[in-house]
Formats: C-alpha cells, structure tokens, sequence
C-alpha cells in the first residue's frame, strides 16, 4: 500500500469506499487501514497495514455476495 507521502497530491482524498449490497460499507486509506462497517447497526472494525491485492480480494468477495470469509479476516473492533 502506498503512503500518503508517496503521492502528496492525492493527501486530500486519501480513502475511498465502497458500498456493498446497501448494507455493508467498507472503505480504505492510503496508508492501508480498511474499514468494515455494516450501515444496519453492526460495530465497526477494521484491519491495519493491508496490502492493495488484500483490499481487492475484500471488494471482489463482497461483489460476489460472498461474506463469510470477509467476515472471518482478522478484525480489530471500533474503528
């Protein structure tokens, strides 16, 4: 994952996220913490230092409706 100070001009928008099927809302930062957040009333949590290939392996199981194994990765609880 790239540092924010790798590319100072993307400083300003460093996160981005993705809302899943309305219910689940996760979202990461340049400096690689992911966020999982169920927009439904579910605790936050989130994962630290993930790779690029991690965070698209997430999203890819989340477009596919497939969350179990996303919700069984390492977790951290709040945010």
């Amino acid at each position: 994952m790239r540092e924010p100070k790798d590319r100072p001009e993307d400083i300003e928008h460093g996160s981005v996220g993705v809302t899943g099927d309305g219910e689940w809302d996760p979202s990461v930062n340049l400096g690689g913490r992911v966020i999982w957040e169920n927009l439904e009333g579910n605790s936050p949590r989130h994962m630290d230092g993930v790779s690029d290939e991690k965070v698209v392996e997430l999203w890819n199981l989340l477009a596919d409706g497939n969350l179990e194994p996303i919700e069984q990765e390492p977790w951290i609880p709040e945010y």
